[in-house]
């Protein structure tokens, strides 16, 4: 895969205008990705890393635009469109076209992922919410300005609030571990994960 090309290609569906879903949250995708790879190889657990790189690309390429208007039921399955699209320009197999389209739609907040290529995205796409609470408080302001923004409608703190939890602890109720230490234990991701929302939470009270 000629990753190069296809991250000049996934770029140019990215609007910086938007406060969250830009290409800034692909890179840092990319950064969590890349330790994720590197674990599997230093526990012998066999990926596809061009599968998860493309994959992290193009998953929320196109995200400003209204996807239902284009055909689409989900801004993934749209995303996902695009990717195939770009692939196929540069003769990418079917077979790694196929791949990374699954790992994008599996990126959906009710999605459980099938693969391992699609659990390295889905948790590097989650990744800021296990980090310091510092950035996950300031993803959570991000992703309100930008609701706001694409929806026209400001949203009340309480209403905010309700919705970050509901998503935070559908995530946290998904099976995503990855190597078998997440799999005897609470993942360094739910922990973290929880704990943040909880003080979140807490801090939103007052």
């Amino acid at each position: 895969m000629n990753l190069r090309s296809l991250q000049v290609a996934a770029e140019q569906y990215y609007d910086p205008s938007l406060p969250y879903h830009n290409f800034g949250h692909v890179i840092s995708t990319l950064e969590k990705a890349r330790e994720l790879i590197d674990r599997c190889k230093k526990e012998c657990i066999e990926i596809d890393e061009g599968v998860v790189i493309c994959a992290l690309l193009f998953h929320d390429a196109g995200f400003i635009e209204n996807h239902t208007a284009k055909g689409f039921p989900t801004k993934e399955h749209y995303s996902a469109d695009i990717a195939r699209r770009e692939m196929e320009k540069l003769k990418i197999s079917e077979t790694s076209i196929h791949k990374v389209q699954t790992a994008i739609v599996e990126t959906q907040r009710d999605s459980e992922p099938t693969s391992i290529e699609s659990k390295i995205v889905r948790v590097a796409d989650l990744s800021g919410v296990a980090m310091t609470y510092e950035v996950f408080q300031e993803n959570a302001e991000r992703l309100r300005l930008e609701h706001e923004m694409l929806s026209g409608e400001k949203v009340e703190k309480a209403v905010w609030r309700k919705q970050v939890s509901e998503t935070i602890e559908t995530y946290l109720s998904q099976e995503i571990s990855i190597f078998k230490d997440d799999r005897d234990t609470e993942s360094n991701f739910h922990q973290g994960a929880r704990s943040n929302l909880q003080r979140y939470l807490s801090s939103q009270e007052n």
